[in-house]
């Protein structure tokens, strides 16, 4: 991307699909070729990926993940980018003979707030997809089988009786501090067993309490939560 300042390129680092204030560029394709549907990678100068799938010619899923591969390097006419997108990661027909797709490449130039596309796009328009221009020559494409794997855990909680789980903080207001504080509360007793004293020992939100059994054989640090 030729830039006539290219000392006023701004690249910020950020978590991926997060369109942080820099200067950007994309490629969509439109491998459907039903001009409403396109699969859009992007990456700003520091090479921070986005990727996002745009429906109904205009509707952005930022859920849609792809796997692939960018460089970026800054010279002194401005910067580039190279894209490495495996066919894999898209969806098209795999009727026989060259196929045509949508295609269109954006730039967003952050000092100036400036969007420019390779197939024009009007600020008004209600389409994007459906603008684009033509890739052309593509022939013997083959279609992968993908399967995806999406790992997630299950986790409970069992807490022993009496205990009570601190209030989550409602919005607006701050999480409670992490303390240390102690209490002697007075004795009491169980069947077998002289006294118990009960030592608390809290550093919030979890407790611990020690019980030390006179008269009994045991001792027991029982933790709560």
């Amino acid at each position: 991307m030729f830039d006539s300042r290219p000392d006023s390129i701004v690249g910020r680092l950020g978590r991926r699909d997060r369109e942080v204030y820099s200067d950007w560029v994309y490629i969509a394709l439109d491998s459907y070729a039903d001009r409403r549907t396109a699969f859009v990678f992007g990456v700003n100068p520091r090479g921070v990926q986005r990727d996002y799938m745009i429906t109904n010619d205009a509707e952005e899923n930022a859920r849609w993940d792809a796997v692939w591969q960018v460089a970026t390097q800054l010279d002194s006419l401005g910067w580039t980018a190279e894209f490495r997108i495996p066919m894999s990661q898209l969806r098209f027909s795999t009727s026989r003979g060259g196929q045509a797709w949508g295609v269109n490449f954006l730039r967003r130039l952050a000092r100036r707030d400036e969007l420019s596309y390779w197939a024009p796009v009007p600020p008004d328009a209600s389409g994007i997809v459906s603008r684009f221009g033509e890739l052309r020559g593509l022939e013997g494409l083959r279609a992968s089988r993908n399967l995806e794997i999406l790992p997630y855990a299950v986790g409970s909680l069992t807490a022993a009786p009496g205990f009570v789980r601190r209030p989550e903080p409602q919005s607006g207001q701050s999480a409670p501090r992490t303390s240390l504080a102690s209490s002697r509360p007075p004795p009491f007793h169980l069947p077998g067993c002289t006294t118990i004293l009960v030592r608390g020992a809290t550093l919030l939100p979890k407790a611990v309490v020690l019980l030390t059994l006179r008269g009994c054989q045991n001792r027991t640090n029982f933790a709560p939560g």
